[in-house]
């Protein structure tokens, strides 16, 4: 939902549940999300323009990278159990 600028709002900060522990493969899945930020981050808008990516192509990336991310999050169990 859009603010009344065109952002979208800001969202509450998470509830601090302590240390958390995660598997081996969404430790893996965390480090391709941060590749892939990181690429996104160093692309160039005149090479984006170059080969012709779009805002929905990125906006398509960080869609992607924000649900993983919260399955990794529902996932992910305290430290201590």
């Amino acid at each position: 939902m859009a603010s009344s600028n065109g952002h979208t709002p800001v969202l509450p900060g998470p509830m601090d549940r302590g240390a958390q522990v995660i598997g081996s493969a969404d430790y893996l899945r965390l480090c391709r999300i941060a590749d892939a930020a990181a690429l996104l981050a160093k692309l160039p808008s005149e090479a984006a323009k170059m080969l012709d990516i779009k805002a929905d192509h990125t906006s398509a990336v960080a869609q992607y990278m924000a649900e993983d991310l919260a399955a990794i999050l529902s996932r992910s169990r305290p430290a201590d159990e």
